[in-house]
């Protein structure tokens, strides 16, 4: 007979008198758990992301030289260089915002990526005023020392790198 009706047929009911037969399924829905996942993920990446930016502005405003005793600090602004972190900090703020509207995949890419240049750039900064200082060093008349500015900028550009192993 049909597979509806026989009761030798796998998966079909047994008809009996009077029985009443109810066949319950369940189903899991993966799509929001998906979503929330990646909705998680490109949140953490675009907070990341905005924060290492301001940090990057920030330590550019700081003083990167101080001369007596910290009485006079030189702002990394004052040169292209700092200017040059600046501009790379508020992109990646940028592309965390974006990445908070928006999401995806290139965002994340910009911030990292803007991130290394930083950080590349600071590594080299530092080296540079390393030896610059250890120069001056045995100089009386200049009592320069490093700032924290520089070291604050680095630290956002490492944290914007990090985002892209998020």
């Amino acid at each position: 007979g049909e597979p509806g009706h026989d009761p030798s047929w796998p998966g079909s009911p047994a008809r009996t008198e009077g029985s009443t037969v109810m066949i319950t399924a369940t189903t899991q829905e993966t799509q929001p758990a998906q979503s929330t996942r990646l909705r998680s993920w490109r949140t953490a990446a675009g907070l990341v992301s905005v924060a290492a930016g301001a940090v990057i502005v920030i330590g550019t405003v700081l003083p990167w030289v101080e001369t007596f005793a910290g009485l006079i600090g030189i702002p990394g602004l004052r040169g292209s260089n700092g200017r040059i972190l600046a501009a790379i900090g508020i992109v990646v703020a940028a592309a965390g915002i974006y990445q908070l509207v928006r999401g995806g995949q290139a965002t994340r890419w910009l911030a990292g990526l803007a991130g290394f240049a930083a950080l590349g750039i600071s590594a080299y900064l530092l080296i540079q005023l390393t030896r610059s200082l250890s120069a001056l060093g045995g100089d009386s008349m200049v009592a320069a020392r490093g700032g924290p500015g520089l070291w604050v900028a680095a630290a956002g550009s490492a944290a914007a790198f990090g985002t892209l192993f998020l």
